[in-house]
């Protein structure tokens, strides 16, 4: 059995969530045409102690396209 790696796993589970409110086409994974929201953050949550989680901090919000937040 092949071992699906964790960013596989969140592009999987990203369009899947989409399917239902149908806008699949739109959003769930990046691609030209489709709206690119995400952030950009201070540290690997999957290499990080679970209670150092809250710590982490926001360094980019990008909503549409646009970048909406950049931390200083």
């Amino acid at each position: 059995m092949a071992t699906c790696t964790c960013p596989t796993k969140n592009r999987r589970k990203s369009i899947a969530l989409n399917k239902p409110l149908d806008i699949e086409n739109e959003s769930g994974s990046i691609e030209v045409g489709k709206s690119a929201d995400f952030i950009v953050i201070d540290q690997n949550l999957l290499q990080i102690p679970v209670q150092d989680i809250h710590k982490t901090k926001v360094l980019t919000t990008v909503l549409q396209g646009k970048t909406v937040y950049k931390r200083n």
